[in-house]
């Protein structure tokens, strides 16, 4: 056998005679006068092991120094020890010289070489066969991912990856086995069967958008919106097969004058029809003051006495007609539709366009369109009803929801979404009244091979169209970073500030993404601050121009020769619509959190809060210079919003007294809620405050171009908004309300 250490093995027992033995040096050792000695081995240096043992004729031959029997060969290797009989390595034979003075070369041992492909063998002798070299693509057995479909479609519906194996001989991956690609759409199917994130939109047996809500309407031609009659709305099936039943409308009857309405919708009232000219012997509604005023505030309808025939009224009795507007009475004097809005004794007031109350409701998010409908989310833990019909939680936790309704109130839609959501942190809209909604969810993820199944949280994305339908989703391990705030620009491109975690020291770096408008794809995303430096955006918005603005707190580390310098700064960033970084400027400099609101000229109107509570409502120009700052006294909230003449509307709520620049406002108890407008120029032209000894917090303000104000929150007890009270039905309430100044 080849031995590595350089000395030849013992010989074996001598036989009839003794054999010399040779060693490296050529010496010769004397011979027994037995038998045969034993063979001798050779190493690879040469080395000859010592002689036999003698036999019954003499004494064995010692050890040689120098001489080997000519024509003798021996097992030899010259490699490394461990490279010996792995892969192709393999021992050679010396042969001993003709002379006997020692052993020729060996020949025929393998001896590694570069590994590579184009063997089917362990070139290199290292116990792993092509794993590298000439003509090598991948390690022989190994799996990797794979998949042949769009590349924005795996992971996305029915589509899903699956693996290619390398060939035995490391020179490629066979075919991509398990993977599913996309197919046509089809509403057979209650899958995303195109991978476009839409699910039942187009295809086979597709009728409608399912669970979108549309309008519907039964009767004749030319009488929907005429007289007594209006549209209902249907909801889509959720497989997308066919419209649901038309629920709400209201058709023709036959016209009558026992109502004061047009019943059979022609657009004439009590033109003919059974009691007509009017009801005989009854009294019926008469009005005789200005169009428009009957039953508004203090006017209102009297009564006439119609004759026996029916023919013709006997006079109006009973009406009231429009006065002088004054604030000594709490009710409209004028019937113009406003409450003490004008008479020489009236202080500035709100009315109340539309007043909503919920229990078991709790509303996180609204938000105004450029249509001025309003967009709410929230969620809820038990049967609710909008106005569309009754929402019912599916889980034992939470229920997240989103809901729309119109300039006058009215609910356009109100769904759920599917999965377990939770609610949504933020809403914001585009030109087209599309809907980008911000949350979290819980996803359940089950792991088959391990038989276990545990639930993660994300930031979860939502895009809306203007119905309600959804249109996609992009989900964010919430895990590894925390998301803030999401805007839109007219184009319909959704824009998300947030930050991710770090393990280093605790620091979160800040971030702002983009998310094509279309698909939700990230078109792109800047990160935002230094290594060493903390960053948290708070808010984020976007110019016409397509710049995109956020602001956040920053806290810096500056490392000294002598020392470690901290430095916190209220971070205000104007980023380019491709995200480069156009402007950083420090606008605060305590460790403040932060709201923005983008007027129609593109300045900043900035509100911050610090820690112990005090409040500052900021304006800077495009170009982030200052021009003005007003301190705000301690708050238990502020909320800031900006209408479209640049008019700055302020809301939340407040303990004890608060003072605005205007009257000073007193708590009734608890805490009460305000509101505040500020001219352009940063001077509060109204303020006033509104609850009871209960607690009434405002946490939710949208302002819509036209001034109008949506405002959310929770209440006990009573409170009044204009000419509407509410009163709680619970230990907490929620209220939505739309007002005017």
């Amino acid at each position: 056998m080849p031995n590595d250490d350089g000395n030849g093995s013992s010989g074996g027992s001598g036989g009839s005679g003794g054999d010399t033995s040779v060693s490296s040096s050529g010496d010769v050792g004397s011979g027994g006068d037995g038998g045969s000695g034993g063979d001798t081995s050779v190493s690879s240096s040469g080395d000859v092991g010592s002689g036999g043992d003698g036999g019954s004729g003499g004494d064995g031959g010692s050890g040689g120094d120098g001489v080997c029997v000519p024509g003798t060969e021996v097992l030899c290797y010259s490699g490394d020890r461990e490279t010996f009989g792995v892969g192709a390595c393999d021992a050679g034979k010396a042969r001993c010289r003709e002379d006997g003075s020692g052993f020729g070369p060996c020949v025929g041992e393998v001896l590694p070489a570069a590994e590579t492909c184009l063997t089917p063998v362990d070139d290199d002798c290292d116990g792993q066969t092509n794993e590298e070299g000439a003509g090598c693509a991948c390690a022989p057995g190994e799996v990797v991912p794979c998949y042949s479909g769009p590349a924005s479609t795996e992971g996305v519906g029915r589509c899903a990856g699956g693996t290619a194996r390398c060939d035995a001989l490391g020179t490629g991956f066979g075919p991509c086995e398990g993977e599913v690609l996309p197919g046509p759409e089809t509403c057979a199917t209650p899958v995303d069967d195109d991978c476009d994130g839409q699910t039942n939109e187009e295809g086979a047996g597709c009728a409608c958008l399912p669970d979108a809500v549309v309008p519907c309407y039964s009767g004749p031609a030319g009488t929907e919106g005429v007289g007594r009659c209006a549209a209902g709305t249907a909801r889509c099936q959720p497989d997308g097969t066919q419209l649901g039943r038309c629920q709400g409308e209201v058709l023709p009857a036959p016209e009558t004058c026992l109502t004061p309405i047009d019943d059979d919708c022609d657009g004439q009232v009590n033109e003919e029809g059974e009691s007509c000219v009017c009801p005989p012997n009854q009294r019926v509604r008469c009005y005789s003051g200005p169009p428009g005023t009957a039953d508004v505030g203090a006017c209102t309808s009297g009564t006439a006495l119609c004759d026996a025939q029916g023919t013709s009224l006997g006079p109006c009795e009973g009406e009231a007609f429009p006065q002088p507007e004054t604030c000594a009475t709490p009710v409209d004097d004028d019937c113009d539709g406003e409450v003490n809005e004008g008479g020489s004794d009236c202080a500035p007031s709100i009315t109340a366009q539309w007043v909503k109350q919920f229990s078991d409701l709790s509303i996180t998010a609204v938000a105004v369109d450029a249509l001025d409908n309003t967009i709410i989310a929230g969620s809820f833990t038990s049967p609710v009803d909008l106005g569309a019909g009754p929402l019912v939680p599916r889980t034992a936790g939470p229920e997240a929801f989103v809901a729309k309704f119109d300039p006058s109130g009215h609910v356009l839609f109100a769904s759920t979404f599917e999965g377990e959501d939770h609610a949504a942190l933020d809403i914001a809209t585009d030109a087209s009244g599309n809907i980008a909604l911000l949350g979290t969810a819980r996803v359940l993820v089950h792991l088959e091979d391990q038989g276990v199944s545990f639930t993660e949280l994300y930031h979860r994305v939502v895009k809306l169209d203007p119905s309600g339908g959804h249109l996609w989703n992009r989900d964010f391990v919430a895990f590894v970073e925390i998301e803030n705030a999401v805007a839109m620009n007219d184009a319909g491109d959704v824009f998300v500030a947030g930050a991710t975690k770090s393990s280093t020291m605790g620091l979160t770096h800040g971030f702002v993404r983009k998310l094509d408008g279309a698909t939700g794809a990230l078109a792109w995303q800047r990160m935002l601050g230094d290594d060493d430096d903390s960053e948290r955006p708070d808010d984020l918005a976007t110019r016409e121009n397509g710049e995109i603005v956020t602001v956040g707190s920053v806290n810096i580390l500056q490392m000294l020769p002598d020392d470690i310098v901290h430095r916190a700064c209220g971070d205000l960033i104007t980023l380019s619509p491709a995200g480069e970084v156009l402007d950083r400027t420090c606008v605060g400099a305590e460790a403040e959190t932060w709201q923005l609101a983008i007027d129609a000229s593109g300045n900043t109107v900035l509100g911050s809060a610090v820690p112990h509570g005090a409040r500052r409502v900021s304006k800077l120009d495009g170009a982030a210079t200052s021009l003005w700052s007003r301190g705000i006294p301690q708050v238990q909230e502020m909320r800031l919003a900006v209408d479209g003449v640049g008019t700055i509307v302020l809301a939340g709520s407040f303990t004890g007294t608060l003072g605005l620049g205007g009257d000073t406002l007193t708590s009734s108890g608890g805490e009460d809620m305000y509101l505040a407008r500020l001219d352009p120029d940063g001077n509060v032209v109204f303020s006033q405050s509104y609850g009871d000894a209960g607690d009434q917090r405002l946490m939710h303000l949208a302002v819509s171009a036209g001034g109008s104000a949506v405002i959310a929150g929770t209440f006990a007890g009573t409170i009044t908004l204009g000419e509407s009270t509410l009163a709680a039905a619970t230990a907490q309430d929620t209220f939505l309300a739309k007002v005017g100044f």
